[in-house]
């Protein structure tokens, strides 16, 4: 998810062909696959098993849908609201919601790319929206190190 891009095989804008227009983040899920950048995506999104359950259970899946998504019949809810630490987000506000609206996510990276790196955050925001990332740079001196951002 990480390295796929929103350009296609013609260098072009990935199109929603249904409409003609170019695909908003919606349309295009994580973009185009790239396997050999995925080989090496530099920046790495930690989860494990027990984030998933924690993540389904907080969603309020019952017993037999559980067992369907996790291929197991047992396991533990420890009712830990957590967000997915997941290169992606997304927010749903009832249409009844007053504006403007903050909504933070938080997310942990780990280095496994060169021992000295930099990453800067680029945006691309909706018109109407407002982003922000703190820190908006995250500098590494050492490999599988990990940093906080919201």
């Amino acid at each position: 998810m990480t390295t796929a891009t929103t350009i296609d095989n013609s260098y072009s804008t990935i199109t929603n062909q249904g409409i003609g227009l170019p695909a908003t983040p919606l349309d295009l899920e994580a973009g185009d696959s790239t396997p050999n950048k995925a080989m090496d995506p530099e920046l790495i999104y930690d989860l494990h098993f027990q984030d998933y359950v924690e993540f389904l259970c907080n969603l309020g899946y019952n017993n037999t849908q559980m067992s369907t998504v996790i291929r197991k019949s047992h396991w533990s809810c420890n009712n830990n609201p957590t967000e997915l630490n997941y290169p992606s987000f997304i927010a749903n506000f009832p249409s009844t919601t007053s504006f403007p609206v903050v909504k933070n996510f938080s997310r942990v990276v780990t280095n496994i790319g060169d021992e000295n790196s930099v990453y800067k955050a680029v945006l691309e925001a909706p018109t109407g929206i407002r982003i922000k990332t703190v820190p908006d740079t995250l500098a590494f001196t050492a490999r599988a190190s990990s940093k906080d951002s919201y």
